[in-house]
């Protein structure tokens, strides 16, 4: 989905680092600075949220500075916050929740697997933090969805640990301060919220499991939203609640898709869809069809319905066109 224009010998990927920090600002400014390094590693996007408590990072650069980067942020992180006073309404395991590798150019997903699973193990050792692996690196398939290692939490984790769940890295303990993280490599995904004109969580949640009964049910739409996830929540930040997407198959099913089959279904149960948000970015093939107008898209998804969206700032392919690569070190 993505094109490099530049010439680049060195592997290069993007890593959209969930954190579970949302309101700290000097926290969250300090992470960016320690995740970037000039003309190496670029961070392109913040995205927190308060009530949440979490942070997206959307970072793209060469992957061994890349990577050099997260373990300078883990040593931050455990000395100055800690996941055992960690509140928010986004489910998570560790303050270095979910970190997600993407290949762009000079390496695919087979390589960028076998280089991940090392780095895992040198951070699980240096750091006694215990490591899952989920999606395409998880070790069985009850293992490959999110959801299998964060219900519950922490305490449900812990006692999966001492009875039979065990990490594919690091100890068999969660960390005091750090808690665990997950680590995939994966395709682009597309992290994808729609508002409803309703602060009532318990219709959110009815709509959310409507959805995923479609899902199931595949004979019932004409999507396949076999790797499309749904969670009602209420934000309250917004004072409404959201039907929370990730679409793990931005070929098939766009932003555009969801937005029209959320509000098809909301209307079932008397509400109202006013607008969408984005989390973070996504290439610009993830929003709609080729065929569709991209900015009349945009203007009916009303992305900027609770906070301002700044279409040259969240679309992927045009922000990496623009960065200043310089050779690694």
């Amino acid at each position: 989905m993505i094109e490099l224009t530049h010439n680049l010998s060195e592997p290069v990927i993007e890593c959209v680092l969930n954190f579970s920090e949302g309101s700290n600002r000097k926290i969250i400014k300090k992470a960016a600075k320690i995740l970037s390094y000039p003309g190496n590693v670029f961070v392109l996007n913040i995205d927190s949220g308060r009530h949440v408590n979490r942070t997206v990072f959307t970072i793209v650069g060469y992957l061994e500075q890349v990577l050099n980067q997260l373990v300078f942020l883990l040593e931050y992180t455990q000395e100055n916050i800690s996941i055992e006073i960690h509140e928010g309404v986004h489910p998570r395991i560790g303050l270095l929740d979910v970190i997600p590798f993407i290949p762009i150019q000079n390496i695919d997903s087979g390589q960028l697997v076998n280089r991940i699973g090392h780095w895992a193990e040198e951070v699980a050792s240096s750091f006694d933090l215990p490591l899952f692996f989920y999606g395409s690196m998880s070790s069985n398939d009850s293992r490959k969805d999110l959801h299998f290692f964060r219900r519950g939490g922490l305490s449900r984790l812990n006692n999966l640990i001492a009875s039979e769940l065990k990490p594919d890295a690091g100890p068999l303990r969660i960390h005091n301060v750090l808690g665990a993280s997950c680590i995939t490599v994966r395709d682009f995904m597309g992290a994808y919220n729609v508002n409803l004109d309703s602060p009532n969580l318990d219709m959110a949640r009815q709509l959310a499991n409507r959805l995923k009964s479609l899902r199931d049910q595949k004979s019932k739409t004409d999507l396949d939203l076999s790797r499309v996830k749904f969670l009602g929540w209420y934000i309250e930040d917004y004072d409404c609640c959201q039907i929370s997407t990730n679409i793990y198959d931005l070929y098939n099913v766009k932003l555009f898709d969801i937005y029209n089959l959320v509000t098809e279904q909301a209307a079932l149960f008397g509400l109202k869809v006013t607008g969408s948000e984005l989390i973070g970015m996504i290439p610009r093939q993830g929003i709609c069809s080729a065929k569709q107008d991209i900015q009349e898209t945009l203007r009916t998804m009303n992305l900027g319905d609770k906070n301002e969206f700044r279409m040259e700032e969240r679309i992927l392919n045009d922000c990496i066109a623009d960065l200043n690569w310089q050779k690694s070190v």
